[in-house]
């Protein structure tokens, strides 16, 4: 067994459902099911748009996921979708396979109730074969929103983890990092702070892309704005 150096001083954070860990998870008694289904969530935690997968040609290029495999006793691919197979006999996935007989791409959707429904609808399409992988890499080469409100405000459960993910569509992601390092230095530990200062922002204007606590002192809009804005009329 490889030996482990420690965990890094900056690290990227996986959102894994309580449901799974605390009533799934003690039952699962095949170690290739649990490891690829974590690692599933974590595929799928990384993904935006309204559809949310994995395909199977993604996973079986993900490092991570074939060292994990490697020393099956079966093949890779064998063990692979005998893995698959028992996360969908465990009610965690969905298996759908789209385009046609000459060319198609099997997806796993996590098994909710709206993913159910979307399944059932047969209406369920994807742009394009082609899929931009998400390969695991050396945190320090992967700041990002996720990492940046672990270390700076606290644990990234998954309703903050779908918070962060709807505010990519609505911010930059540079301003999501510089609100929540603001929060922070303001001691303010919270998403809902963190976005009142976006949404702040977005409706103020951001000045030369400086915080706005380090707007010279004796400017005027600190009376209007923030902490004193309920003491002034307009």
């Amino acid at each position: 067994m490889k030996n482990s150096t420690g965990l890094p001083a900056r690290m990227e954070y996986s959102a894994i459902p309580n449901f799974y860990l605390n009533l799934v998870m003690p039952m699962v008694d095949n170690l290739e099911e649990l490891k690829l289904s974590l690692h599933i969530f974590r595929v799928i935690n990384r993904k935006k748009g309204s559809l949310q997968y994995a395909s199977r040609s993604e996973l079986l290029a993900d490092p991570a996921i074939t060292e994990g495999l490697k020393n099956c006793p079966q093949s890779l691919e064998r063990s692979f979708d005998d893995a698959v197979s028992r996360a969908v006999k465990r009610g965690i996935l969905i298996i759908l396979k789209l385009g046609n007989e000459s060319e198609n791409e099997e997806i796993y959707l996590l098994n909710t109730p709206l993913n159910r429904e979307a399944a059932e609808s047969g209406e369920i399409k994807i742009a394009s074969k082609k899929t931009d992988y998400h390969v695991a890499v050396p945190a320090e080469q992967m700041p990002d929103i996720f990492t940046h409100y672990e270390e700076n405000i606290g644990l990234l459960t998954p309703l903050i983890a779908d918070e962060l993910r709807l505010a990519e569509q609505s911010y930059p992601e540079k301003w999501i990092i510089e609100a929540i390092s603001e929060a922070a230095l303001n001691n303010k530990r919270s998403w809902r702070y963190i976005s009142r200062i976006l949404e702040r922002w977005l409706t103020e204007g951001k000045a030369n892309g400086t915080y706005r606590q380090n707007n010279p002192t004796d400017d005027p809009s600190k009376y209007t704005t923030g902490e004193y804005q309920r003491f002034v009329q307009h």
